[in-house]
Parts: structure tokens; C-alpha cells; sequence
């Protein structure tokens, strides 16, 4: 490695007349060679889920000397794999063992249990690493900005109502009561809305085989709904669930769709100039499945369109609790500025009879505690890190188109676009950003490396520092037995695999 240093100096002392911009030339071209050929290239990567695992893969199979640090703020891997995806999707949850045979490399190193900002900052993380990739996520969720929307009992969101059936800790007291009503609302068209229907609405023995918590298949044993209505403040062009999530609905001859006036929804979207060939394929199923008069002993779903959630009703007895929703109905107006369309309140209310309402309006992502210590802005309305096809950017302004990259730092998945897509989209979105960060490496780019010669220690250099601090940080090992021991569980009861729930005991399992 000191060859090519030592190469630039000889160079610089025997050559003072030449100039600065070629002697600059030919700096980069050592580094770039030390940096390519001679040293690890190391990356820290922060969230463990298809983001972080797709764009691990593509670093892994084009840098040589590439070595990963992924870092997790839970103790087990996988993110929204693990704990967002319905249990009853195993062809979508079988992409862990794609992800398992990446993190097996000897050049990944898996750090669970550890939360950025918290346990330790990006600030402490940045001075061992040449390259840092943001892929943890979008951890929060929109909300309808009502008055009682956190402290009514029976109105819950959509990330907390499918973290609780999927095993996540954070929400295993949320308790929902399914047997106060017969109707369950969920407000949103996307792909969500569709998988928790389902859920609401299968007979429970179905659910039985997979990873689904015991305490849901209780709850979900007992539940008195029997009508899911999934409502759009828009149309049905805005509709955003796929066909592939609505067949899955559409198999069970225990279920029925029944949707009055759907063809005159439907067939008005059909005239639009805008119909793509996907959102007809989509239209022409929710047509075939629609059953007018549905066998009297099935559960039903059905949509709602052109309606916003305007004011939560309380029982008088009990005050704590949802009675119903009054909801406005909306017309579709198109923005000048925009070509889209809006929904407007036309002022007329209804009112909707249901004890159970969940929210399924998309997640935010958040920054990660002090952030913007080593430069990294966020863009607070759009929930995201700003960036140019993952290349974070820096001095950011909404109202300005000027940027400027922001050295050795990346990002990807939906930090990186919003909460949009499913996994195949993130694993396009990934390698977008891995593209990046390669072409970068390839062009001879310092990353996080001023001198471009340094080499870069990882989390090695950080054992003291959370040793000192008393945290348990979990390797790859240690998920490896906990996985070992829920799937053993759930064989034993018949099941895919039985879940730990609590943190505390997953971390004594792995002790």
C-alpha cells in the first residue's frame, strides 16, 4: 500500500514545475488504486430489512474487498419481512432465506439490539466506516388528524394492529376488541387495508399453521365481525392495492365482496384516458368477485369511495370508547398546478355505526436522533432522507433545486422514496443505491476517507465502547439459535414457527 504513496511523493519532489491540477491527477489515481486493491472497502448499513439486505448483496458481489456492518435496532433481522407481511404470505416471507444465505458471507457482520442515535450516534459510528447506507425504514405512520384518534378506545393503526398479530413487541398489549362490534372499518386502499380484511375475515383455522401470535389467534377465535368495510377519501383509480393482494382476498368461499354501485364507479374509471392495462386487470376482477346478494352465512368486505373520516362519536357511558364515525363525503377536483386529483369536502356528513376503526394511510419515516451532526438533512413533510438516486444531498432546501452530494453517504429503501411499493420495488430501489455507491468506488471516490488511504476498523472499534456502556449487542449467531428455537417451538405445535414477543426474554434466550 505504501508503494503508491511513496510513488506521489518521489513524483511531487522531482516534478515542482508541474502543475497543481495534474499533480492532483495523479494523487487520485494512487488512491483510487490503494483504495481498490489494497484495503476493505467497509460499509455500515443501518436497518436490516429488504433494503438493507438487497443493497448488501450488490456491494458483496461487485467491491472485492467489501465488508458490511448491518446495524439493527431490534435483536432479530429482517424488519417488515418479519413483522409486516401477513403470516399467511409465506411465498413473500420465504425471501428471509435469500437474505440468511447473504449475511452467512464472512465478509457481513450482523449488529442487532443496537439503536442508532441512542446506543450510539452516527457522529461516533461515522470516523470507522468509508461508507454509510440509511436503509432503516419508515417507522411511523400518517394520521387522520382527528381530535381522539390516540386515545379513543377501539380506533388503532395499521402498523400496530399488524405488528400485534405479527409478534412485535412494541405492540403485544394492544389488545383490540373484536367483540364489541360486527363491522370494522379500515380506512385506506393500499395493500395493508386488504391483508388485515383478510386476517379480520378468514376463518381462524386457517391461520393456525403459520407464525401468527397466540394471543391474536385467541382474539381472532372470539371476534364477532363478521363486515369489513375498506374505505378511499378518492376513487377507484386511486386505489392502490394490487391484484395479487386482491386475489389473495378473493379466494375464500367463506367471504364475499359485495359493493353496491360498484359499476358505476368502475365503469367511469374505465372510460379514463389515464387506465393502464394493470388498474383494468385489477377493475375487471373487482367486477367478476362483486355478489349482489352474498350468501346470508358469509363474512363480507366491501369498498366505499369519495369519503374522508371528519369526527369521532364516543359512547356516553363510555367516553373512552368509539361508538361510530361521521364521515364527509368528498368530490374529485383537479389541481392546476398539479395533474392530480383531489378530494374536496362537499360538506355532507354520514355517519357509520362501528366499534372498531384502523387507520391504513401509509407510514413516515423519521430521522434518526441527531442526524444533521454529520450533515444528513430530512425532509420532515415527505418523510424521507434527501437524495439523487440514493446519493444523500446536502444543504437541502425544499424550495431549491440546488444540491450537492453529501460525501460517503447513502441511502435506500423507503427512507429513501416513502413507503411506496412492495418488496420487489425495494429491491429495485436498492440497487439504484448500490449502483451508486459502486460507480462512486469505481471512479476512485474518498467516501468517508479523506486521504483515501486510511483503513477503516468497523465495528471492532466500537467493542470497548459498548462493552463500557453495558449493551447487548447481538451477532448473527445469537438470531441464528433464537431462530433455531422458534421454529423447534412451532414444529412441536404445529406451526410454521412460534414467535418471541418480549426483548427481555429473547436477549436472556441468546444469554
Amino acid at each position: 500500500m505504501t508503494i503508491f504513496v511513496s510513488f506521489f511523493h518521489i513524483f511531487q519532489s522531482l516534478h515542482r514545475n508541474i502543475s497543481l491540477d495534474f499533480l492532483g491527477k495523479i494523487r487520485k489515481i494512487c488512491q483510487s488504486a490503494v483504495q481498490n486493491d489494497f484495503r476493505a472497502f467497509r460499509v455500515c448499513i443501518i436497518g436490516s430489512g429488504p433494503a438493507g439486505f438487497y443493497t448488501a448483496d450488490r456491494l458483496l458481489k461487485s467491491i472485492p474487498k467489501c465488508e458490511i456492518d448491518m446495524y439493527e435496532a431490534l435483536p432479530m433481522p429482517f424488519g417488515l419481512v418479519r413483522f409486516g407481511v401477513a403470516p399467511d404470505h409465506y411465498e413473500i416471507k420465504n425471501v428471509q432465506n435469500q437474505f440468511s444465505k447473504i449475511a452467512e458471507s464472512k465478509k457481513f457482520h450482523f449488529i442487532g439490539n443496537i439503536r442508532i442515535g441512542r446506543d450510539i450516534s452516527l457522529q461516533q459510528l461515522k470516523p470507522h466506516y468509508d461508507c454509510m447506507v440509511m436503509a432503516y425504514g419508515a417507522s411511523k405512520d400518517r394520521e387522520l388528524g382527528l381530535p381522539g384518534e390516540g386515545s379513543i378506545r377501539g380506533i388503532y393503526s395499521a402498523r400496530s394492529f399488524v405488528g400485534w398479530y405479527n409478534g412485535h413487541y412494541e405492540f403485544q398489549e394492544l389488545n383490540p376488541d373484536l367483540e364489541s362490534t360486527d363491522l370494522a372499518v379500515i380506512v385506506g386502499h393500499g395493500n395493508v387495508a386488504l391483508d388485515i380484511a383478510r386476517i379480520l375475515l378468514v376463518d381462524p383455522s386457517i391461520l393456525e399453521k403459520t407464525d401468527i401470535t397466540e394471543k391474536a389467534m385467541e382474539s381472532l377465535r372470539k371476534s364477532k365481525i363478521k363486515h369489513v368495510k375498506i374505505i378511499g377519501r378518492r376513487g377507484p383509480m386511486q386505489m392502490s392495492f394490487s391484484t395479487k393482494e386482491l386475489r389473495k382476498l378473493t379466494e375464500f368461499s367463506t367471504i364475499s365482496f359485495c359493493t353496491p354501485n360498484l359499476d358505476l364507479y368502475i365503469n367511469q374509471s374505465l372510460l379514463s384516458s389515464d387506465l393502464v392495462r394493470s388498474k383494468k386487470r385489477l377493475f375487471d376482477l373487482l367486477l367478476k368477485e362483486n355478489v349482489l346478494n352474498p350468501n346470508t352465512n358469509n363474512k363480507l368486505w366491501s369498498l366505499e369511495f369519495l369519503l374522508s373520516p371528519h369526527q369521532f362519536l364516543k359512547y356516553e357511558s363510555k367516553p373512552d370508547t368509539l361508538l361510530s364515525v361521521l364521515f364527509e363525503k368528498n368530490i374529485l377536483r383537479k389541481c392546476p398546478d398539479e395533474n392530480i386529483l383531489k378530494a374536496v369536502g362537499t360538506g355532507e356528513i354520514i355517519n357509520i355505526n362501528t366499534g372498531c376503526l384502523i387507520r391504513s394511510i401509509g407510514y413516515k419515516g423519521v430521522a434518526i436522533e441527531n442526524s444533521e451532526d454529520i450533515g444528513i438533512p430530512f425532509d420532515t413533510n415527505k418523510g424521507i432522507i434527501p437524495n439523487v438516486s440514493g446519493r444523500v444531498i446536502s444543504g437541502y432546501n425544499a424550495n431549491t433545486s440546488e444540491t450537492s452530494e453529501l460525501p460517503g453517504i447513502y441511502t435506500s429503501g423507503w427512507i429513501k422514496t416513502g413507503p411506496i411499493g412492495v418488496i420487489a420495488n425495494t429491491m429495485y430501489d436498492a440497487y439504484e443505491t448500490s449502483d451508486c455507491i459502486i460507480e462512486d468506488w469505481k471512479n476512485g471516490k474518498l467516501f468517508l476517507n479523506p486521504t483515501g488511504i486510511e483503513l477503516k476498523p468497523g465495528f471492532n472499534a466500537l467493542l470497548s465502547y459498548f462493552k463500557s456502556k453495558n449493551i447487548q449487542y447481538i451477532q448473527w449467531k445469537d438470531w441464528q439459535k433464537l431462530n433455531d428455537l422458534e421454529n423447534k417451538i412451532g414444529k412441536e405445535l404445529g406451526k410454521v414457527r412460534k414467535k418471541f414477543t418480549s426483548i427481555k426474554e429473547i436477549l436472556e434466550i441468546i444469554k
